[in-house]
């Protein structure tokens, strides 16, 4: 995860709201079979952010991971 928190911080570093919204998808999808409740908190924040740069595809597969995990 070190690498993923590498970029995250880069990209909000240079305010690249759409690729900070991807890193913490990606993020949500490594924990979703680790820590359900951390995948569910990336996955809020990158849909805020998502939202922000008005992303509609973005928004829907995070909204479809976070559905796949209350389905579990």
């Amino acid at each position: 995860m070190k690498s993923y928190d590498e970029s995250l911080n880069l990209f909000r570093e240079i305010g690249n709201h759409l690729n900070a919204a991807n890193v913490l998808k990606s993020m949500g999808d490594v924990q979703q079979f680790r820590d359900e409740q951390t995948a569910l908190n990336n996955y809020n924040e990158a849909l805020d952010l998502f939202r922000g740069v008005n992303n509609r595809l973005g928004e829907a597969n995070v909204l479809k991971a976070m559905g796949d995990i209350q389905s579990l």
